[in-house]
């Protein structure tokens, strides 16, 4: 797939990715039953982007979806606004408006529109990159993106937090939340579909589905050394889809939605780990992939991935 020539989306609008598997099947209906009337009634342009992981049986990979369904939709422009959208959270209409509102997000280079509404985690720091979380695709290609290789739950929002915070990444410092004054929403309350109120429950309900990845610490580590290297896991992507190990099929569908279906062909989860992540390069080699492997090149994490 060549990601340089699929889009047809408008400059103007905000780009909603939303990451799916499709054990959520149930979630997704009731999201778009009730959030999409809502973005509908904010009377700003808006395209949905249902990121979908299919293929081989691996568990499931939000920041490998996430990143390639950018990669499919774009090239966007760097003024134009993403917004990772977790597909159990249904926002007050006062947020889903505020996210599609023609006018900028006040000063904000990155919101979350889920604090302080979701309370199933404490962000009294401003930290918190999971969730309903908007930038700019600037910000986003400053950052490098979030990490590809966790398979399984777990840590990447704080990979990718760290990644927009740090000064050598997009240099945000602090995240905004949707009670920000200059943003106008009165009516913060997001309702978790979920239902799983503690950050523990969820850690243990993720546990009893063998769906967390047990060396997250180890690869979020892993991608901050990748980091501090200067590499982009947005770039580092698109040299995945160039080389075979991942696929990424791009559908239209009716009204403003797109179906981004991502598979990681020839990516391989450690065996003592099936839930855990993976390591650049040795993934691409075992087994081989399709092409001869491509060694990533550090890159300025502001270079455009398109």
């Amino acid at each position: 797939m060549d990601v340089c020539h699929t889009s047809q989306v408008a400059r103007d609008a905000t780009v909603i990715v939303v990451p799916y598997s499709d054990s959520r099947q149930s979630h997704l209906r009731t999201w778009c039953s009730r959030v999409i009337p809502r973005l509908e009634d904010g009377g700003g342009p808006f395209v949905v982007v249902i990121a979908r992981q299919v293929g081989c049986r691996l568990p499931f990979n939000r920041g490998l979806v996430l990143v390639a369904a950018v990669l499919g939709v774009g090239p966007l422009d760097p003024g134009q606004r993403v917004v990772f959208w977790d597909v159990d959270l249904v926002p007050s209409a006062d947020i889903c408006a505020a996210i599609v509102d023609r006018e900028p997000w006040g000063r904000h280079r990155v919101v979350n529109f889920s604090q302080p509404g979701f309370r199933r985690y404490d962000d009294s720091d401003h930290t918190f990159a999971g969730g309903i979380l908007g930038m700019t695709v600037q910000t986003l290609v400053e950052s490098g993106g979030p990490p590809i290789t966790i398979f399984g739950w777990g840590s990447e929002d704080d990979a990718f937090s760290h990644r927009l915070r740090h000064e050598r990444g997009a240099d945000v410092q602090r995240i905004a939340h949707a009670d920000e004054p200059d943003l106008g929403i009165r009516d913060v309350d997001v309702e978790d579909l979920e239902d799983i109120p503690t950050a523990r429950e969820k850690i243990d309900h993720l546990r009893e589905h063998n769906a967390i990845a047990p060396d997250r610490r180890k690869q979020r580590l892993a991608d901050e050394t990748c980091f501090m290297q200067g590499k982009s896991n947005l770039v580092y992507c698109k040299e995945l889809l160039k080389n075979g190990t991942i696929s990424v099929a791009v559908h239209k569908t009716d009204r403003d939605f797109y179906r981004v279906d991502v598979a990681p062909v020839t990516m391989q989860v450690p065996d003592n780990a099936r839930s855990s992540g993976i390591k650049r390069h040795r993934s691409i080699q075992h087994p081989p992939p399709r092409r001869a492997p491509q060694r990533t090149k550090p890159c300025r994490l502001f270079s455009s991935p398109w």
